[in-house]
């Protein structure tokens, strides 16, 4: 096992002074050139209660930068920088007082050069950073980042390239560890005409836990062709897109424990705030392949930031991550990586949900609170994010992460890996795994008439393992026909999916659609349809027929009515009887004025006995208006009534004034008020911000936010306020 130093100056000093002294020299012997600066300095005072616990915060931040850019040549540019940032937080609530003080020193060099078709690159990073906590050792991290890149075209070609080598340390009593990563990467891209494409990607990534005697190596071969294609003089069309990914990974260990990364076959995301389970009438999760595509650096589109959209309480909460093998696997720890620190990481929690119900929906059977912990984590490399750590190994096929916010955490927070772990017990020091995903996704089209067309779809879907008793293959097809008048339209189709493993229970399901749409009248547009789905599964079969009759009207042109009715019949072995539902959706939405905009929905459903989680009854009703009173006056209302197992409300009304646009002054004086009986949570209060900019390249802004809250029968009157001023030369 490697050593480490305990004195932190002694190991780092030569690094970084080395560094500093020739980014001095370097800086020296460069032409003329004009030095850029900013001065960036936050103070953030917040307040809040998470029912009956009242918290506060503090955060003072201080950014100086400085950076010079230069023209070596006609093609060569070379950038040096330096930034210094000190920040001081401060945390109360009713259990105790914590502090943290924090400096880093970043300095940046980066040596481009670039032709029409070819551009190439190095950089070299360095961070050292020194932390200070109540309560804790002090400690220090530092980090060494080189990387060369390239990219440049040929004709029909395209080439990425880059390879990386990092090294980390932390310094801390009785903790000292010692990290290295070593990352190459590769990508080209070939346009073999122009309706077929080429590409292929390799990437092998090691990483050397020295103080922990772990190495880990990634290595992933990805080859991909894309084709578009016509024939019979334009009468059928053919698509396909062919994928072959083999990913493998290497353990070598210094004892016999280790993690090991478990591959998940699908990374997604939902917003909803009943994460135990999935209505119908809830939208489907969005796939997001970047979540589990090993890359913890570059964010996602998940975002848990406040700017982000609104579910219950706070903006980016009640994100449904989750992850699916395709069948159930062990594991041990997840870790969910973002792209930022966060300041005060109590103020986001974790729920986490298993599931292995095939269709996804019902999350009601996962591990008990008392069976995992959740804490927020950073690392010396620079990365941070929350790591789940289950008290013994769980075997489920999927697994969820939902936040919960208690309070605004950062505008912005994009999730940017999410990674199961495994643990490993063995007589050997060493181990190898691999998988090799095969996908074929193709589609045909031919126009039999006119007026009828023909097409035929198919998604062939394997996963091979080391273990041939672990492979699965998934298989879906689907052939319809659509028929086609001068105002109607007729589709029918097919459906089969099945998914197969020697170790698991096979999934087996089939469905009919059979749809008639009225497309001559674009002010009114009704669609009738049946739908059929016999799901075969050995632990889920059922039998589920829906009948629906949808009108989209356009009353007027800025006011759209839409109605649907759907009467469903589920045959369920669970059940002692078939059981029957009635689901009515009216929405209503518009522009009476043009200062004005609304939209209203209601839905009912009514259901003569429950089955599974995803049939069952309830009733909600959404209002949304947002009105212009004045010019630059504004007021935004949201109004939520639910009937489920209890009656709920919510209310949201914010009323916002912005005098005084356009000068060298931006204010803006708010009041808002919101009621939430699911959590017995009333909150009144309004604020004011200013933003002013005295002379060029100062930037100055304050705000202040008073609010009454009461919850669960407590009541405080929570104070936020930010200060900052910029200066940029």
């Amino acid at each position: 096992m490697a050593k480490t130093s305990r004195n932190p100056s002694a190991r780092f000093a030569p690094r970084l002074g080395g560094l500093a002294v020739g980014c001095v020299l370097l800086a020296g012997a460069l032409p003329a050139a004009a030095i850029d600066g900013r001065l960036d300095v936050r103070q953030t005072h917040q307040e809040g209660r998470s029912g009956t616990l009242a918290y506060q915060t503090d955060n003072l931040r201080e950014v100086y930068s400085l950076g010079e850019r230069a023209s070596l040549t006609s093609r060569l540019y070379f950038s040096l920088d330096a930034l210094v940032r000190r920040e001081s937080l401060e945390s109360t609530s009713l259990f105790a007082t914590t502090t943290s003080d924090r400096t880093s020193l970043l300095p940046n060099a980066t040596l481009t050069y670039r032709t029409d078709h070819h551009r190439l690159g190095l950089t070299g990073r360095a961070t050292r950073t020194d932390q200070v906590r109540t309560g804790q050792a002090d400690q220090r991290d530092e980090y060494l980042d080189a990387t060369a890149w390239y990219n440049g075209t040929w004709a029909t070609w395209q080439l990425d390239a880059s390879v990386q080598e990092t090294a980390s340390w932390r310094y801390a009593v009785g903790s000292d560890r010692e990290n290295r990563e070593h990352n190459l990467g590769a990508t080209a891209i070939w346009d073999m005409s122009p309706r077929d494409q080429f590409s292929y990607r390799f990437a092998r990534s090691r990483q050397d836990a020295e103080s922990q005697g772990v190495h880990t190596t990634f290595t992933t071969n990805n080859a991909q062709y894309r084709g578009d294609h016509g024939f019979a003089d334009g009468r059928g069309r053919f698509s396909v897109h062919a994928l072959a990914n083999h990913f493998r990974q290497q353990d070598r260990r210094d004892d016999q424990f280790s993690l090991v990364y478990v591959p998940p076959a699908l990374g997604s995301y939902t917003l909803d705030d009943t994460p135990e389970s999935l209505d119908p009438l809830e939208d489907d999760p969005v796939a997001v392949p970047d979540l589990i595509d090993n890359d913890r650096d570059t964010p996602t589109a998940v975002d848990l930031g406040d700017n982000a959209s609104v579910v219950r309480e706070f903006g980016g909460d009640y994100r449904n991550i989750a992850l699916d093998f395709g069948e159930p696997r062990e594991v041990s720890e997840l870790r969910l990586y973002v792209d930022r620190r966060v300041d005060f990481p109590g103020l986001m929690q974790w729920l986490v949900y298993a599931s292995d119900d095939p269709d996804g929906r019902d999350w009601s059977a996962g591990p008990p609170r008392s069976a995992y912990t959740v804490s927020y984590f950073e690392n010396e490399t620079g990365r941070q994010g929350w790591l789940v750590r289950f008290t013994s190994p769980v075997s489920h096929r999927r697994f969820k992460l939902v936040n919960v916010k208690i309070g605004p955490v950062a505008p912005d927070l994009f999730v940017t890996e999410f990674e199961p772990w495994a643990t490993s017990v063995g007589t050997t020091p060493d181990r190898t795994s691999s998988v090799l995903n095969a996908r074929v996704n193709a589609q045909a089209e031919y126009d039999l008439t006119r007026r009828l067309t023909a097409r035929l779809s198919t998604n062939i879907n394997n996963r091979y393992y080391d273990e041939d008793e672990r492979d699965l293959r998934g298989l879906a097809w689907v052939a319809g026909l659509t028929q086609r008048w001068d105002t109607w339209t007729l589709m029918g189709q097919y459906e089969s999916h099945t998914l197969r493993g020697e170790t698991r229970q096979d999934t087996k399901s089939n469905s009919q659609l059979v749809s008639l749409t009225r497309t001559g009248d674009r002010n009114l547009i009704p669609r009738f349809s049946w739908n059929r789905t016999v799901d075969e599964s050995f632990i889920n079969q059922h039998e589920t027929n829906n009948f629906t009759g949808d009108v989209t009207w356009r009353i007027a042109p800025l006011l759209v009515f839409f109605q649907k009715v759907s009467y469903g019949l589920r045959d369920d072995p669970t059940l002692t009887a078939t059981a029957s539902s009635w689901v009515l959706v009216s929405e209503l939405r518009g522009t009476p004025r043009p200062s004005v905009r609304f939209e209203l929905r209601r839905s009912d459903r009514w259901v003569s006995e429950e089955a599974a989680a995803d049939y069952r009854t309830f009733n909600d009703t959404e209002l949304n208006v947002s009105w212009s009173l004045l010019p630059l006056l504004q007021l935004s209302s949201q109004a939520v009534y639910q009937q489920r197992e209890e009656d709920d409300w919510f209310y949201r009304n914010t009323l916002t004034w912005t005098p005084l646009t356009g000068g060298s002054m931006l204010f803006r004086f708010f009041v808002n008020h919101q009621e939430d009986t699911r959590t017995d949570y009333r909150q009144r209060g309004g604020g004011a911000s200013v933003t002013w900019r005295p002379r060029p390249r100062l930037d100055l802004f304050a705000s202040v936010d008073k609010s009454i809250v009461d919850q669960l029968g407590e009541r405080n009157d929570p104070l936020s306020y930010t200060l900052r001023g910029a200066w940029s030369f």
